[in-house]
């Protein structure tokens, strides 16, 4: 079960520093070798590591790329021990500073990725545009279809060019993606309040009890340990698992939704990451009004709300599992982060749905909410900062 084995993330880490991310780390130099204090490490070079062919689920590093002698040949080898993905971070700067290869952007990633025959996928790790980017929050679908639009986003690039702003960029390199065509859901619901599950969630209208499972948490047991068991009795199904809260209620179809996405990715509908300052995906909040960006695709973060996890049956057999250890808070950020760990992908999707909460933060002073709080931060210390749905945390 999850929680019998240490935390292993089977990934490494090219050019790891004080804080290694992989439970195998790559440094460049002797010298560098003797200024560490862990011990899962070893001395290479970036251009020839020496591993076999995807060895790793994940191979990542963090502005080493920038400094490589020969950033391709990095990028090849990163790919080649990589089974799922190979993650780069590096800065961005518009007036391509000195420190920042000529030409190293995003459209070098997607040119280099393209000849390897791999897909890559790009999100912006911090500064996000002030002026278009508050416009596109507000006006999502009508915006873009200005003419001006494009002269705005290119006079704030001129600003940033001309200031020096460097911006930070993750890029994912994703070497395959598995689509089961499954169209089977079941639903898992732990609930402590009978009025509230029979007002929310058990009247959604395309939630069948056949398909539902429905645990009453009489003595307040860690929602996770309902998650793994239920899992667990089915593991092997070809299924997709959506764990919803009590307050949760579906206005649609997920099967149909479900049927063509990639089956290891998780999914929500609201969801957040480092470089945007507002919730991604909209819900229908208890007043009935919208919460969220509505979105066109399928967006990239790093963690959902909650409410609702969509996860199928293939990513649990390949070691993505709950942690008992947050009982209520925290769960679902730390279920993203083990994601995007083992080298899946978290995604918000549009989904037509409501939350019957009175917030989507909850109560932020708790005594539980504190110590789960406190877990993340240590357990994610290396991967920090990390955008929560309800607070961003910090080293």
């Amino acid at each position: 079960m999850p929680n019998d084995y240490p935390l292993e993330f089977n990934m490494l880490e090219v050019g790891s520093g004080k804080l290694p991310r992989g439970n195998v780390n790559v440094v460049f130099s002797r010298k560098q070798a003797s200024e560490k204090i862990y011990d899962n490490f070893i001395v290479a070079d970036s251009t020839f590591l020496p591993f076999i062919n995807e060895s790793f689920n994940v191979t990542f590093s963090a502005f080493a790329i920038e400094k490589a002698a020969n950033p391709i040949f990095m990028l090849q080898e990163m790919c080649r021990v990589a089974k799922k993905r190979a993650v780069f971070r590096f800065h961005k700067s518009e007036n391509n500073s000195k420190h920042q290869k000529p030409g190293f952007t995003e459209d070098w990633f997607q040119k280099q990725v393209s000849i390897l025959g791999f897909d890559s996928v790009q999100f912006a790790n911090s500064i996000d545009y002030p002026v278009t980017g508050k416009l596109l929050r507000q006006f999502p679908k009508r915006i873009q279809k200005i003419k001006s639009w494009g002269v705005l986003r290119r006079f704030e690039r001129w600003l940033r060019r001309i200031f020096g702003v460097q911006v930070e960029i993750e890029v994912w390199v994703k070497k395959s993606s598995r689509h089961l065509l499954s169209d089977e859901v079941r639903f898992v619901v732990v609930y402590n309040n009978s009025e509230v599950l029979k007002n929310a969630f058990a009247s959604s209208p395309y939630v069948s009890p056949e398909k539902t499972y429905a645990y009453n948490n009489v003595i307040n047991e860690p929602l996770p340990k309902f998650y793994n068991k239920t899992v667990q009795e089915h593991l092997n199904e070809d299924v997709w698992f959506v764990f919803c809260h009590q307050d949760f209620v579906l206005l649609e179809d997920l099967s149909l939704r479900l049927k063509d996405k990639d089956t290891e990715s998780v999914y929500g509908p609201i969801g957040v990451r480092f470089s945007v300052d507002h919730f991604l995906g909209q819900i229908i909040q208890t007043n009935n009004q919208p919460i969220g960006t509505p979105i066109l695709k399928d967006e990239v973060v790093q963690a959902l709300d909650a409410q609702c996890l969509i996860a199928h049956a293939s990513v649990f057999r390949q070691g993505l599992w709950f942690d008992e250890k947050f009982a209520f808070h925290f769960y679902e950020a730390d279920f993203c982060m083990k994601a995007y760990s083992l080298g899946f992908d978290v995604y918000v999707t549009q989904i037509s749905c409501q939350h019957k909460s009175r917030t989507l933060a909850g109560d932020l002073k708790s005594p539980e909410y504190l110590a789960s709080l406190a877990l993340f931060r240590e357990k994610w210390k290396s991967f920090l900062p990390v955008r929560t749905a309800t607070v961003m945390v910090e080293k």
